[in-house]
């Protein structure tokens, strides 16, 4: 499978949610002025937006693996996987 590469203005979930995270703690001091603040939650949300976006991507993509799978003589190895356990507790939850 071939590497997807990264374009200039595309950054990980990771970085996305760090950024979000510093972004809170800077809003979080109380010691911005108003409209520095608005600016830093709008910054906040579009890069949530952006998170969530790349999350919701990734989840199509997985489903797809998935179905790709259980078409396969080896999807059996899925449902192993994918099913409840003797627990009642699965290993993978989408």
């Amino acid at each position: 499978m071939m590497k997807e590469k990264k374009t200039a203005d595309s950054e990980s979930v990771e970085v996305l949610f760090a950024k979000i995270e510093a972004l809170i703690n800077e809003l979080e001091s109380g010691k911005e002025p108003l409209d520095l603040v608005l600016s830093k939650f709008k910054e906040a949300v579009a890069l949530y937006r952006k998170a969530s976006g790349i999350l919701r991507d990734a989840k199509v993509k997985v489903t797809e693996i998935m179905k790709e799978l259980e078409g396969e003589k080896d999807g059996e190895l899925l449902n192993e996987l994918v099913e409840p356990d003797s627990t009642g507790q699965d290993g993978f939850t989408l």
